[in-house]
């Protein structure tokens, strides 16, 4: 399902450039977000017996976009982020470290309010790779990611980004606060 998907993102991509280059038009077509990441953890259900609950956790994450349109870009993203986890079993509780790996293809759309404010939702495919050593997890999840940014336009090249960001798999990392950098080139 992943190689499929990668292959229309390629595709979808490949058509754009072609698009574009037939187009004169002065605004930058590819960016990059880098940006700090505050985890919201999350509590699940490992079995019958089992809790892992993760608490708050920080971490970065970077996006690479390609603008298709004025408003519509398709973005590649990367995540890291490590939080305490509390695992319950059987009257035993124990607090552990989890790493996280998130990686995504994602269709960013933005409605520009003003001139300088945007509001940007994606969604997309993404898969998380998620360890907790102490307790013997790694595992690779996929599942579909959305999110919903404002964007603050500083100049042509920078943009302020504020961005929740919502996942369907489950784990104790939950959902995600960003807050970075847009460089527009």
């Amino acid at each position: 399902m992943l190689k499929h998907l990668f292959l229309v993102a390629v595709m979808v991509l490949g058509l754009s450039i072609s698009l574009e280059a037939s187009q004169r038009n002065q605004e930058s077509k590819y960016y990059v977000v880098i940006k700090g990441l505050y985890g919201l953890g999350e509590k699940i259900n490992e079995d019958e017996d089992t809790t892992l609950e993760g608490e708050a956790g920080f971490g970065f994450g970077i996006d690479f976009g390609y603008k298709i349109t004025h408003n519509l870009a398709l973005e590649f993203d990367f995540s890291f982020d490590e939080n305490d986890v509390t695992e319950e079993s059987h009257g035993h509780s124990e607090v552990v470290e989890g790493t996280y790996y998130t990686y995504a293809i994602d269709l960013a759309y933005t409605y520009h309010i003003t001139h300088n404010i945007g509001i940007m939702g994606k969604a997309g495919v993404e898969v998380e790779d998620e360890r907790i050593n102490a307790l013997g997890i790694d595992k690779r999840e996929t599942g579909l990611a959305y999110g919903v940014a404002l964007e603050y336009v500083l100049n042509s090249d920078y943009e302020i980004v504020a961005e929740y960001e919502g996942t369907t798999i489950e784990s104790p990392r939950g959902h995600s606060l960003f807050f970075g950098v847009k460089y527009n080139f």
